[in-house]
């Protein structure tokens, strides 16, 4: 019986607490005074009007990245033997004109 008067007791105090809690919001929020209505001015801005009209115009787009070809090619020599001259720009990304020798082999 002594539990239960114990149990009891704190749940009606925790009630209270709660309560009291309550009231106590109830009358703090009363006392706040609202604040004071200010009259808001609109505006007007200076604006500047154009007639649309349709043009031809460049499409200029830029951007970084890499430029990758989009197949490798893989020359193999038709004959052995050793590489005697190579082309001056054959590096990647070279531009090679059609009909230049790129190796000699002897």
């Amino acid at each position: 019986m002594k539990q239960i008067g114990s149990v009891l007791l704190r749940i009606i105090l925790w009630l209270l607490i709660l309560v009291g809690g309550y009231i106590g919001m109830k009358k703090m929020k009363g006392l706040k005074k609202p604040p004071a209505k200010v009259e808001r001015k609109e505006r007007a801005l200076a604006v500047q009007v154009v007639q649309v009209r349709a043009e031809k115009a460049p499409v200029i787009i830029s951007g970084y990245g890499e430029v990758v070809s989009r197949t490798v090619v893989t020359l193999p020599a038709e004959v052995a033997g050793r590489i005697t001259f190579a082309h001056k720009d054959l590096q990647a990304g070279a531009i090679i004109k059609k009909g230049e020798i790129l190796y000699r082999i002897n």
